[in-house]
């Protein structure tokens, strides 16, 4: 069976610690729902892929139909980002299929350092015309991880959408990795309006959208954070967040230490 706990500290009156409580939920049932759901959800993904790229053929057509006025014009524009959003999301549902499935996953030693200076090249332009400016933190002593590289990538650079997306024009981003107790922690951190106590702890839900003052027009499929934290829990690691309203936000996820042998 499967067991949700959460744990607290018993204090006396004077200070002193009693002991500490434990209350466990059984969630077994929520489990098996979730897992029905995962696979409903990626049968149907592959079953949308080629409607959607019939529709996205027909839509980008319809001007060699014919002269379009404005109004014609913009309702195309509209059914073509429709469709692109649908896309966007039948790609990440497979994509959180595949990583929870463990398919065509290729684990070796990676050095993090070369590939933190890579993405942060890759997305230079891309922060620079959203009003950040990227930054890379990494010791020079930093052991190698052992994963898959393409995910590795992935969960990064999530990260680093998530920023540009919820706080452009926020100034600096850093993109930084350290050693911490047996395991490589990388982060990324922005200056954008952070993010309530009470919604951290949803963040990396499937499908969750935090509703914030300024966000209710961002665009997205709400499982970015959440294939992090596949990523991250298939190569036995844990994703979190720290944040504050109007002090910025700091993504987090862990990745074992690669075995010297």
């Amino acid at each position: 069976r499967t067991y949700y706990t959460n744990a607290a500290p018993i204090i006396s009156n004077d200070g002193q610690a009693l002991g500490r409580v434990a209350v466990l939920h059984d969630i077994t049932h929520y489990k098996e729902v979730d897992e029905l759901k995962s696979t409903f959800v990626s049968t149907v993904s592959h079953d949308l892929r080629s409607p959607l790229t019939f529709m996205r053929g027909y839509a980008t057509m319809l001007p060699m139909v014919g002269e379009m006025n404005d109004t014609q014009r913009q309702y195309a524009d509209k059914i073509l980002s429709g469709i692109d959003q649908m896309a966007q999301l039948v790609d990440d549902l497979l994509d959180l299929g595949r990583i929870e499935a463990g398919v065509e996953l290729t684990y070796n030693k990676i050095d993090i350092a070369p590939l933190l200076s890579d993405i942060a090249q890759e997305y230079w332009q891309h922060t620079h015309l959203n009003g950040i400016k990227l930054q890379v933190d990494v010791p020079a002593d930093l052991p190698p991880i052992y994963g898959d590289q393409a995910l590795i990538r992935q969960a990064i650079t999530n990260y680093i959408g998530n920023g540009i997306k919820y706080a452009p024009n926020s100034g600096q981003m850093m993109l930084r990795a350290e050693k911490l107790n047996g395991e490589v922690i990388i982060s990324v951190k922005d200056n954008g309006p952070g993010i309530p106590q009470e919604v951290q702890m949803r963040l990396f839900e499937k499908f969750f959208r935090a509703q914030q003052r300024g966000t209710e027009k961002i665009k997205g499929s709400g499982l970015g954070l959440a294939i992090v934290k596949s990523i991250a829990e298939k190569h036995g690691g844990r994703v979190w967040c720290q944040s504050e309203p109007g002090k910025g936000s700091t993504f987090y996820f862990s990745v074992p230490i690669a075995n010297k042998q």
